[in-house]
């Protein structure tokens, strides 16, 4: 099954170039509404994805391909292209991840124009021509081990709660959707207009996907926050005071 298990992308560059203006709207959105923490998950986020899919992925496994009208990209391109890539997923899926389990009052809004954005663009770049962009990714040589970070750190937050007070216990259920439906929504939007390529494993890949590539990391996230809040319960809108 997981040779089946093939994520790709064809898209054009309008589209890149209008995320990105996305990009630096929730950039400064989090840097005028005061979320210092969202800001730097955003940054971390970005960064993270990027390392470990330029490095890894492309260089180590060799498991990513980018092609430009059919040609393999060059280096320059490659590096580029996947840095807009995954500070595009990665970083906003951090971050929203971040306002949410922060219980942050304007989480609900930024996910919501975060996810109709994801729905709207595809639509709108179709005015940009013809999709000459195409990346993909093999998936099986990770997602055992992704796998395996999954259920051991599932495994320990339900261990923890197995043995503490009521009060005192992590929604593990919570944190499993919440990390579900953030990869299936952005998923869902390029399987609605064909950026994902549609065959008989696109469903395959939609769910397996959505279970475990975002979801690995929601026991880290939540532990980093609580983390944060104990130290710093108050500080977020003092950061970006102008006092300061």
């Amino acid at each position: 099954m997981s040779d089946n298990i093939i994520p790709a992308r064809e898209l054009n560059l309008t589209y890149i170039l209008l995320d990105t203006i996305f990009l630096v709207l929730f950039v400064c959105i989090l840097i005028l509404k005061r979320k210092k923490s969202a800001l730097i998950m955003f940054l971390i986020g970005g960064v993270t994805y990027f390392i470990v899919d330029y490095v890894f992925f492309y260089h180590v496994s060799m498991s990513r391909t980018v092609l430009i009208n059919g040609v393999n990209a060059n280096e320059a391109t490659y590096f580029f292209y996947l840095l807009w890539h995954e500070i595009s997923s990665g970083g906003t899926n951090i971050a929203l991840i971040w306002l949410l389990i922060d219980k942050d009052e304007d989480a609900p809004l930024i996910t919501f124009m975060t996810v109709l954005w994801w729905f709207i663009l595809p639509a709108i770049s179709e005015l940009g021509g013809e999709r000459n962009i195409a990346t993909m990714r093999t998936t099986n040589a990770y997602h055992g081990p992704m796998a395996i970070i999954l259920i051991v750190s599932y495994l320990i937050v339900i261990i923890y709660n197995l043995f503490s007070k009521k009060e005192k216990r992590v929604n593990v259920f919570f944190l499993f959707a919440l990390g579900f439906l953030i990869q299936f929504a952005w998923e869902s939007a390029f399987l609605l207009y064909g950026i994902r390529t549609v065959d008989e494993n696109s469903f395959s890949t939609l769910i397996i996907d959505s279970l475990i590539e975002t979801n690995l990391g929601m026991p880290f996230i939540y532990l980093l926050n609580r983390v944060y809040r104990y130290k710093y319960p108050k500080r977020e809108k003092e950061v970006f005071s102008v006092n300061n």
